[in-house]
This record gives C-alpha cells, sequence and structure tokens, in this order.
C-alpha cells in the first residue's frame, strides 16, 4: 500500500546556453522552508554529459542557502573532475507542483 508524502514540487534549473537540465522534487514544505533562507542539500538524480575523460555519467548536488542556489556535478569516471552548473537566486528556478507518492 501507498501512502501520500504530501504536496511535492519539482525544481528545474538550465545551464550550459540551455543545453542540460536538471531537477530535483520536494515536498512542498521544504521548498517553503529554502524560500525562508534555510539551508538545504540534496543530490540529484544524475545524468550523462562530456568530460575531460569522455562521455560519462555525473552526479548533481544542489545546495540551498540564503535564497541562493549552486548546483555543482562530479564525474563520476574522475572524481577530481567538479563543475559548477548553476549559480544564482532560487528566483532563477523553474518551480512545478508534481504529485508523488512512496511506499
Amino acid at each position: 500500500m501507498q501512502k501520500k508524502k504530501g504536496p511535492m514540487v519539482k525544481l528545474t534549473v538550465f545551464f550550459a546556453d540551455d543545453a542540460y537540465d536538471l531537477s530535483i522534487v520536494i515536498s512542498k514544505k521544504k521548498w517553503e522552508e529554502i524560500k525562508e533562507g534555510k539551508p538545504f542539500k540534496k543530490n540529484g538524480e544524475g545524468y550523462f554529459g562530456e568530460g575531460a575523460d569522455g562521455y560519462c555519467k555525473w552526479q548533481d548536488r544542489w545546495t540551498f542557502d540564503k535564497g541562493e542556489l549552486n548546483v555543482t556535478s562530479t564525474a563520476l569516471k574522475n572524481p577530481n573532475e567538479v563543475t559548477e552548473d548553476f549559480i544564482g537566486p532560487i528566483e532563477e528556478i523553474h518551480v512545478e507542483e508534481v504529485e508523488e507518492s512512496r511506499s
């Protein structure tokens, strides 16, 4: 049986001249806390892209603090290769309400 987790939001940022977009899903309550300036960190689902060692999987890390967002990515093939994908105010994030459940 699945029980509802509550209202959720999908946050999306675009980077590399809009060639890539990254998203995470968090609770609407957590989003309200972030908008109030509370810090929060979460790993995204990752993505595939070019790196110094060729095409590989990247792990994105979302860090919110005081109304700002910093998304960095680490190449799983080479953990020393880290990029800053998005740095900016939370107002630049595309926000969409979504339904999500948890078992």
